[in-house]
C-alpha cells in the first residue's frame, strides 16, 4: 500500500481499466473507509493458482450520500 495505490493477490480475475472500491483500514477499531480505485495492471501468477493486480486509488467526483 502506497499513496497512490496498492498491490494484492486474488483468487478473482481483474482486469486492467475495471473500477473497483477499496477498503483502507483509517483508525484501529473503527470501520474501513471506501475509496475509489482502478486496476491498472493483472497478471496472472500460474504456479500459485493466484493474479496479482495493481492498484491506482481515484478522486472521487462525487460525494457519496450515504455511509
Amino acid at each position: 500500500m502506497s499513496k497512490g495505490g496498492l498491490r494484492f493477490k486474488s483468487r478473482q480475475r481483474y482486469y486492467a481499466q475495471s473500477l473497483i472500491e477499496v477498503a483502507v483500514p483509517y483508525q484501529p477499531g473503527q470501520p474501513a473507509i471506501f475509496v475509489p480505485a482502478q486496476i491498472v495492471f493483472a497478471e496472472e501468477l500460474t504456479e500459485q493458482c493466484l493474479f496479482r493486480c495493481g492498484v491506482q486509488y481515484l478522486t472521487a467526483t462525487k460525494p457519496r450520500d450515504y455511509f
